[in-house]
């Protein structure tokens, strides 16, 4: 009897202490592997397409997966807090897992040393030391960061490019940009392209001699042919008489105050905004040219046919570069050119081997000049609205001049027009930045040259 009451007990012990034995000795990471696979059945289980059908092609999501889900189709927690216990659970199991293995190579606070692995020590010292802010935009435009130059009094510069800075005239003549802005909006009413002829009469300004309104004068003291005399300029050119409207209004509100060259890059600014340009800021404080010569303008101005090339190379000497070059000729997406001025590309039999054979068929009709002042229009379908969809044409060789056709072919030009095509927002930026560094071309500042009293002629100068 005493025998078999021994037995039971030491049976008895047995169940009890045994398994705590060998779970004792057990190696760990069966444990590990044991924890695992019991998460991965409730994982299973809560996964299960009968509680959440949709995510095996259910109604909510166009793929099959839940709306909210993350980017692999997992349900998100909020909808299920069971869910979010487990995942927890799960995360703190791979942590005890990677803490364990970096006990074995790791530092006291169990993380893997940074001399293993160099590049974990700098991303350390990333999160401990604190990193400087990128700078924003002041002003939260388009077109590149707003300076933040130094205001000077009446007269004084005030830093910039060249001693240019914006609401330069802040304090001499606070009204200038308002009375030109509310001019432009006059004449804009009146003919709704003098945005494009702006944006010509200013490149052809800033690229002769730097942007000094050298081409708006009718006489110098010299007598001899003026810019806008040359066979580059003459007819092309226009709003000649806008910039006169808005330099009497400004001599009656502050005299000798604002130069011809800065009313100049104001008008374009704000014509340029009736065409869908984001407004921007001019930097002002140009001085006027005291000379005007047509002389000058021969090989400071591209032709209708200018090789790319040559192209590329005028704008690198006045400080541009192959992208400013591509950016601006997108103002072509505005405005119109001299039908007798592209008709012969149309219809010279070894170039119009290159044109879309649709869009030559049509131009060699429509550029059948009846008179010298007939205009063919860039962009038919969008004639007074800044668009990058020019590009498309230019890149499907339907280009209406032979000059931004040469530049289409040419490799790096060509890859620019392709990231400018389908970007509207981003060319736009680019724009507005190419066109302010256009109008710091070569200026005239501080005591350099003289602020006219009527733009036509240099101070001194009586106009016939």
């Amino acid at each position: 009897m005493a025998s078999k009451l021994g037995i039971l007990v030491v049976v008895f012990l047995s169940i009890i202490f045994l398994p705590m034995l060998s779970s004792a000795f057990i190696h760990p990471g069966l444990q590990a592997h044991r924890h695992r696979h019991r998460h991965h059945h409730r994982r299973q289980r809560l996964f299960n397409p009968l509680i959440f059908p949709q995510i095996e092609g259910g109604p909510l999501h166009e793929n099959g997966l839940i709306e909210n889900g993350d980017d692999n189709g997992r349900i998100p927690s909020f909808l299920n807090p069971a869910l979010d216990n487990d995942l927890q659970e799960n995360e703190e199991d791979q942590q005890e897992e990677l803490t364990g293995e970096g006990r074995e190579n790791g530092d006291e606070n169990e993380t893997t040393s940074t001399f293993l692995n160099p590049a974990l020590d700098g991303a350390a010292r990333t999160r401990e030391e604190p990193q400087p802010e990128e700078p924003t935009d002041a002003e939260g435009e388009l077109g590149g960061r707003k300076k933040l130059e130094p205001k000077g009094a009446k007269g004084e510069l005030g830093g910039g490019n060249g001693g240019l800075r914006e609401e330069f005239y802040e304090q001499s003549c606070p009204q200038a940009e308002k009375i030109v802005n509310k001019t432009i909006q006059k004449h804009f009413r009146k003919d709704p392209s003098l945005a494009a002829g702006f944006v010509r009469l200013f490149f052809h300004d800033c690229f002769v001699t730097g942007c000094d309104g050298s081409v708006l004068l009718d006489i110098t003291p010299t007598g001899e042919v003026v810019e806008k005399k040359a066979p580059h300029n003459g007819p092309l050119i226009r709003g000649f008489e806008t910039i006169d409207d808005i330099k009497t209004q400004l001599e009656a509100e502050c005299p000798g105050v604002v130069s011809c060259a800065d009313i100049l890059a104001f008008a374009t600014r704000d014509s340029l905004v009736f065409t869908g340009v984001p407004n921007y800021e001019v930097e002002a404080g140009r001085r006027d040219g005291l000379a005007s010569l047509a002389k000058n303008v021969e090989g400071n101005l591209p032709t209708a046919d200018i090789p790319a090339q040559q192209n590329i190379q005028m704008f690198q000497k006045k400080g541009m570069s192959l992208e400013d070059l591509v950016v601006l000729i997108g103002a072509h997406s505005i405005g119109s050119a001299h039908c007798n001025v592209v008709s012969p590309r149309f219809h010279d039999q070894k170039k119009a081997k290159e044109i879309d054979p649709g869009y030559l068929f049509k131009m060699q009709t429509l550029t059948m000049c009846q008179t010298e002042d007939q205009l063919v229009a860039f962009d038919p379908l969008t004639q007074n609205q800044m668009d990058s969809r020019y590009y498309k044409e230019l890149l499907t060789k339907k280009s209406l001049i032979e000059a931004d056709h040469n530049l289409a072919k040419e490799a790096r030009a060509r890859n620019v027009m392709k990231k400018l095509v389908d970007d509207q927002e981003g060319w736009l930026a680019k724009f507005t930045a190419a066109i302010k560094k256009l109008g710091e071309v070569e200026v005239l500042t501080g005591d350099q040259g003289e602020i006219r009293k009527q733009c036509r002629a240099v101070n001194g100068d009586a106009l016939v």
